[in-house]
């Protein structure tokens, strides 16, 4: 082999490798979905977790949280299956477990399909997040509220409260490999509807967390410039101009506050 044909080969070796390593076959980016995909499997045993809150319970509760199940179960009419299902979320809703009653509520929503079951559910799952579960409860949420917004978003895009209310389950529980996704979401929305008090409310609450407090009290005052009675946005900017030491502004919005 010519001293030619011996670069030409090694130069072509050379070429494969840089290809190869510098241009994967699979993407960064579908690398990411598949992890992400992979990391959103259930995380929690559901009825596992149910029948160990059902053993915590008292027996008057056990009772009836037994016989709402089989009467689920052995229903064959929708409407009616949903009646009792909604009965079963509330029970479990009132003995303070929002993740069970956030599960019979993704029930209802999957039977109805319809976008306010389907936000009913991603409350429930939101609320659930806001307590003092473990990381894999809390995942299993996560990845439930997200589903049932997206899901209501779905059926009724000109809602913003449903993008609102998936943006901000980013915002409070940011993805590791993106943790500005919520907020990005929520200032994306602010730029197409700079009005809606529901960005703007959230958008201010976020901020104050992150000490931004001139920003949010202007979002504010442009809540309440719309909407003088929002007890949200009082009670919100009183805490702000408490922050930055207005003590008289910050009084004159607590009275605002609590007289709402």
């Amino acid at each position: 082999m010519s001293k030619v044909q011996k670069i030409t080969v090694l130069a072509f070796v050379g070429l494969f490798i840089l290809l190869y390593f510098a241009f994967d076959i699979t993407p960064k980016t579908q690398e990411l979905v598949e992890k992400s995909r992979a990391e959103s499997l259930e995380k929690i045993d559901i009825n596992a977790l149910i029948q160990r809150s059902k053993e915590e319970l008292n027996k008057g509760d056990q009772a009836e949280v037994s016989a709402l199940e089989f009467d689920a179960q052995s229903q064959e009419i929708d409407s009616v299956k949903i009646s009792v299902l909604e009965k079963l979320s509330g029970k479990w809703y009132r003995l303070k477990n929002p993740i069970i009653a956030g599960y019979y509520a993704e029930q209802i929503a999957e039977i109805g399909n319809s976008a306010e079951q389907w936000s009913i559910s991603g409350t429930t799952f939101a609320i659930a997040l806001q307590q003092d579960f473990d990381d894999k409860a809390k995942a299993y949420c996560l990845d439930h509220a997200v589903k049932a917004f997206e899901n209501a978003s779905s059926l009724e895009p000109e809602n913003i409260n449903h993008q609102v209310n998936l943006a901000s389950c980013y915002a409070e529980n940011p993805p590791q490999d993106n943790p500005m996704k919520g907020i990005q979401m929520l200032l994306g929305l602010d730029k197409k509807h700079p009005e809606s008090i529901p960005v703007l409310y959230q958008l201010a609450k976020f901020g104050m967390q992150t000490g931004q407090y001139d920003k949010a009290i202007g979002r504010l005052e442009t809540i309440l410039k719309k909407d003088q009675k929002n007890k949200k946005a009082n009670c919100l900017i009183f805490k702000a101009f408490e922050e930055t030491g207005k003590a008289e502004k910050a009084l004159e919005y607590k009275q605002r506050c609590e007289n709402l």
